[in-house]
C-alpha cells in the first residue's frame, strides 16, 4: 500500500484489515492504524501512530514515518496498492 500524507510525505508498506500483535512485527518495522471516514467505509482517511478505536479501517507496517508523533493522527490526501 502507498499513501501521500497531508503533510507532503510518502509512505509504503503492507496493508492488512486486522488488528495485530507487536510481537509478530519484523525486525526494524513499526504499525500504524487507518482510520475510515464517518459517511465512507471504503477507504482510509487518516494514519495514527497508535490505537484507532472508532472507524478502524486497518494496519499499515512499515519504517518508522518521521514527523508522525505518538498518538498522532494525519489525513491521507491519496492511497493505493502497488502492482
Amino acid at each position: 500500500m502507498c499513501l501521500t500524507l497531508e503533510n507532503g510525505l510518502t509512505v509504503e508498506g503492507e496493508f492488512i484489515d486486522l488488528r495485530i500483535s507487536v510481537e509478530t512485527l519484523p525486525q526494524g518495522k513499526t504499525w500504524y492504524q487507518l482510520r475510515h471516514a464517518d459517511d465512507d467505509d471504503t477507504e482510509p482517511a487518516t494514519v495514527k501512530n497508535g490505537c484507532v478505536v472508532v472507524n478502524f479501517f486497518g494496519t499499515l507496517i512499515c519504517e518508522p514515518i518521521s514527523g508522525i508523533g505518538n498518538n498522532e493522527e494525519i489525513a491521507i490526501t491519496e492511497w493505493g496498492f502497488g502492482d
